[in-house]
């Protein structure tokens, strides 16, 4: 029996780390989808329906608290799962981006295995 195909969303305006994320879950056999600011994002979660996003809260146009918000209004988004990439370390920001089935990692403590290492926990 054939596995499904993993679809993740990275919604990153650092083109660097939009880049190597991408690389590195593409390697890992994901579908994956990105996008730059959260306008972006949330039209592309809407017609891609992944099963994960990896989002930033900083970022031009949209910024990443707003597109979850926009998501979790949607009947497909209710529930999608969701880390959020940080630099804000202020817990205030991170609760309020925080919209159920989500989780955070603050850029500055994580790793890359860390990251692709919580992903393949979350998607199995």
């Amino acid at each position: 029996m054939a596995q499904k195909e993993k679809k993740i969303l990275i919604v990153e305006d650092e083109a660097s780390l939009l880049s190597i994320l991408s690389h590195q879950f593409q390697e890992r056999d994901y579908k994956v989808y990105t996008a730059k600011n959260g306008k972006e994002g949330f039209l592309k979660a809407q017609k891609n329906k992944p099963d994960i996003i990896l989002l930033d809260i900083v970022m031009p146009i949209m910024n990443g608290i707003d597109m979850l918000e926009k998501i979790r209004q949607t009947e497909w988004g209710k529930n999608i799962k969701v880390i959020v990439l940080t630099n804000l370390n202020t817990k205030e920001e991170i609760v309020k981006s925080l919209h159920g089935n989500a989780e955070y990692l603050i850029k500055a403590n994580w790793k890359l295995n860390d990251i692709i290492d919580k992903v393949n926990k979350i998607v199995k």
